[in-house]
């Protein structure tokens, strides 16, 4: 059975992370992959999370709590993802961001190519060897092909030796499908 490119980015994470791990989710939104993230560290490790609107840290604190996930288990920043390494130390065992916009919210507040690629940077700073980074692309909306072709550009640029890079994408989907880059720091 194929997993969609999400369930994937799912799955490569859930081999990475152990409990007690700390994990980054780069871009909130409503909180399921930082809810996914925060049961795989468990109760001894961390999730710090980032988000630009407000709603969506209301949003995955909610989640959080809903699911019985202790307060101490995360940390959620209203901030930008590029401004990750003020607030997020090293060694970090899988990052994961799923750009775009906020399901359900303004969709005129999207990832933007300048911040995500500053994130992406930062991020493979922090990551520990074997560390996976994860993102979910989004091309179909206004906006997200830019920031895609920025990030495909990008990647093929990181050096083989420290970094291998796949792409998970569905060939025989209709319009612009979503697909899944990850990156494993060697």
């Amino acid at each position: 059975m194929l997993l969609s490119p999400l369930k994937m980015a799912h799955e490569i994470v859930r081999q990475t992370v152990q409990p007690g791990d700390t994990v980054i989710d780069g871009t909130l939104g409503n909180g399921h992959d930082a809810l996914f993230l925060a049961q795989l560290v468990g109760s001894n490790g961390l999730v710090v999370g980032f988000d630009v609107q407000k709603e969506a840290i209301v949003a995955s604190q909610s989640r959080m709590y809903q699911n019985g996930i202790h307060k101490r288990a995360y940390q959620f920043y209203h901030a930008g993802h590029q401004h990750m390494l003020e607030y997020a130390k090293g060694p970090i065992a899988a990052i994961m961001f799923n750009l775009g916009y906020l399901p359900l919210g303004d969709k005129s507040v999207i990832t933007q190519a300048e911040t995500t690629l500053i994130a992406l940077q930062r991020s493979l700073r922090i990551l520990r060897h074997k560390g996976v980074l994860t993102v979910m692309c989004y091309p179909g909306h206004p906006g997200g092909a830019e920031e895609v072709h920025s990030i495909e550009k990008w990647v093929k640029q990181l050096p083989r030796e420290y970094f291998r890079v796949m792409s998970y994408t569905p060939m025989n989907a209709p319009n612009m499908p979503a697909f899944m880059i990850a990156i494993e720091k060697n």
